[in-house]
């Protein structure tokens, strides 16, 4: 990186100021010298806060956090070889004025690490420190799947479905804050930087001045990582909120005049000035630094809704993606865990080519933003529109799609905060995101909104959770399903041997046994697992056959008022005590015809446990019957009315 004229700007401001003390020429001619001073640990355990503390000597500048003036940096090399580069960075929180390393390490055993310093003098090495990283039962940050790129994961590859609200300020750790969270199920939640709701300072402030950084600020944000680090939350870091960015926008909450960077430019200007960059990319550098460590950081949003900005309303656009396009490549770039990136527009934009350039397609959904699907059933055309969108991402997109905000009180009924039919948006916003293929649950705004965040909200909140996320997303090859259930809206995904979705009748009526229908997964036999979604109770449950990619069960019968149910579709698995044996047809019913001919397939059920499995046959013992049996085709006599078969082991457990 280059910063020529911050660097022509700090040697005139030393000289008068006696940075470089009484012979600046003899200082230039050293190189400063760096060596560890003390670490947290020395046997961190996987996914940890590793820190050290640097002693840096013989260095002089005039601002610490310049790194045309002092780069510190540090090599971590893996027991497996790997090499991380990390940045350093300057902690004055407090007035510790330490300059320190952070990382966490990966894998277990010997880590190697050297530091090193470097001013325009020249730079200095520390000799070779190591530590040793221990087992532990975390995950690690959060990245893109490599195996789904709809998904995301931890690290050690476990799959990541985030369930959460926007938390933009006025975060806190008590029984109103993140434990409340925690306790509702989430994992994930979108915070800003931003003034409002008591969260202090700016990052790079007007009080800090411009290519200073707010330690008061910085100290604040290591504190609500740590408290979501010990309660499993991660957080979405949103860089540059809407407001720091506009100034005459109509409409748009206007804070470009606490922006330091409105010393420089105008708001117009921001997404193209050279110099707006050079500080821009050492404030970047720093976060990367300082929170890049953290596993609860869960990804890097450059600009909250960058419509609401004076560049997106009044200059070039084109200007706006490629400024979009440089930030996630800094973070692509220098950020060494893989962390995603993400950016948004507010209201009804679906801004494609903002989608291509960043790691995370991510609307802002409110609802009367788009046009009501079906007019007279506005909870219908609610969750059609969650459902809609998400599935564009998917067509759209080789990459893990989010609503970043959602919901609110912006809805096609106008239903108040608090309502019934509110929580029933919320509840299907969730489900239908779900089985349309979203990455995360919608982050419904905002969490400091007591007459949203009901405790019935966040029941359901913590109900869905229980459920979305115990699927392994990331290294499944999910497809969108094709789902058919008479009377209902039916969405769902499917891999070659499990299918997930949710169903709802189309009125918002009780749910009523109908005929269901899957097609897609591979021949055989099929735990099918129905689920209320108000509680998470499973409702039903059997064992049903694919026959010629064909499924076909019954959906369940819920009492009034309960109009929808989400299924779980695995193969079953085998058994070993046979109790009943089953056919399916292809197709699903048999008709008398002298011409007709069907297949059918026999297979035998087993009860372990309370659950019903396939039993295989046995090579090699005296049983007759075989698990899947595909009969000869056959003729049928003239009857007057579809047939059925079914049939009881007399025996369990000596079927011959």
């Amino acid at each position: 990186m280059k910063f020529p004229n911050r660097l022509a700007g700090f040697a005139l401001s030393a000289m008068l100021s006696g940075a470089w003390l009484l012979d600046p020429v003899r200082v230039l001619a050293d190189p400063p010298s760096v060596s560890m001073l003390q670490t947290n640990t020395t046997r961190p355990g996987l996914y940890t806060k590793f820190e050290a503390v640097l002693k840096i000597q013989n260095a002089s500048y005039s601002n610490p956090y310049d790194p045309s003036q002092i780069d510190v940096r540090a090599s971590f090399i893996s027991p497996s070889g790997r090499v991380w580069p990390i940045f350093g960075f300057y902690d004055d929180f407090q007035g510790r004025k330490q300059w320190k390393v952070r990382f966490s390490p990966n894998e277990a055993g010997r880590w190697r690490y050297t530091l090193t310093a470097k001013t325009p003098a020249g730079t200095g090495s520390s000799p070779e420190y190591q530590f040793d990283a221990e087992p532990s039962a975390l995950h690690g940050w959060i990245r893109v799947s490599p195996d789904n790129p709809h998904y995301l994961m931890h690290d050690d590859g476990t799959s990541f479905y985030g369930v959460g609200p926007a938390y933009p300020w006025g975060v806190n750790d008590g029984p109103d804050g993140l434990a409340r969270l925690e306790a509702a199920g989430a994992n994930l939640y979108y915070y800003w930087n931003i003034t409002y709701g008591g969260e202090g300072n700016l990052i790079e402030s007007l009080d800090s001045g411009l290519g200073r950084y707010d330690q008061a600020k910085c100290g604040r944000i290591d504190r609500i990582l740590e408290w979501s680090e010990a309660r499993g939350l991660h957080m979405i870091l949103s860089v540059w909120p809407h407001d720091l960015l506009c100034a005459n926008v109509s409409g748009w909450p206007k804070a470009w005049n606490i922006n330091p960077y409105s010393l420089i430019c105008d708001p117009a200007e921001f997404f193209w000035s050279e110099e707006a960059w050079d500080y821009e990319i050492s404030q970047y550098r720093y976060l990367i630094a300082r929170w890049g460590h953290s596993r609860s950081l869960a990804a890097w949003e450059s600009v909250c809704e960058i419509n609401g900005t004076d560049g997106w309303a009044f200059d070039d656009r084109a200007v706006v993606l490629g400024w979009t396009e440089k930030v996630h490549r800094f973070f692509r770039e220098n950020d060494p865990t893989g962390r995603p990136t993400t950016v948004s527009q507010g209201g009804g934009q679906y801004w494609s080519d903002g989608y291509r350039v960043v790691d995370l397609p991510n609307v802002h959904l409110y609802e009367k933003s788009w046009s009501a699907r079906y007019p007279n059933n506005p909870l219908r055309s609610s969750l059609w529109i969650y459902g809609d969108i998400a599935a564009r991402f998917r067509r759209d997109f080789e990459k893990p799609g989010i609503f970043g905000e959602a919901g609110h009180t912006d809805n096609y009924g106008g239903y108040a905060a608090g309502s019934e039919n509110y929580l029933r948006l919320f509840h299907n916003a969730l489900w239908v995101t779900w089985a349309s293929g979203l990455a995360a649950a919608p982050l419904w705004w905002d969490f400091g909104t007591k007459s949203i965040f009901t405790p019935d909200l966040l029941e359901q909140m913590r109900v869905f959770s229980s459920v979305s996320r115990t699927l392994d997303y990331a290294h499944l090859p999910l497809a969108a399903a094709s789902v058919s259930v008479e009377g209902c809206d039916a969405y769902g995904l499917e891999a070659d041997s499990v299918a997930f979705g949710w169903i709802r009748q189309m009125n918002g009526l009780s749910l009523m046994p109908s005929r269901f229908t899957l097609t897609g997964l591979s021949d055989g036999a099929y735990d099918v697992t129905w689920l209320d979604t108000w509680t998470g109770n499973t409702i039903g449950r059997d064992i049903r056959l694919s026959a010629a990619g064909l499924l076909a069960a019954e959906s369940p019968a819920l009492p009034e008022g309960r109009s929808d149910a989400a299924f779980v579709i695995r193969r079953a698995e085998a058994g070993s005590v046979p109790v009943r044996l089953s056919l399916a047809a292809d197709p699903g019913r048999l008709f008398s015809d002298p011409v007709y001919a069907s297949a059918i397939t026999c297979f035998i059920l087993d009860r372990e446990e309370g659950s019903a499995r396939l039993h295989p046959a046995r090579s090699g013992s005296r049983s007759r019957v075989r698990a899947f049996w595909k009969a000869p085709i056959r003729r049928f006599r003239p009857a007057e009315r579809p047939l059925s078969c079914s049939g009881r082991v007399p025996n369990p457990g000596r079927a011959r």
